[in-house]
């Protein structure tokens, strides 16, 4: 089971600044999408996680 606190926070953090880097909207919405699962995943810790285009 995961901790999904935060996880709508993550989405549009991530795609906020995807956009704001000039990343096309479909585009921005995989990034943030694929973004989710990791601010989501860890119950131990959490983490930051950045989205940096390669």
């Amino acid at each position: 089971m995961a901790d999904t606190t935060g996880s709508k926070d993550t989405f549009n953090g991530v795609l906020a600044v995807s956009l704001l880097e000039g990343i096309n909207i479909k585009e921005a919405c995989q990034i943030a999408t694929t973004a989710v699962p990791l601010s989501v995943t860890n119950l131990e810790r959490k983490r930051e996680y950045r989205c940096e285009r390669k």
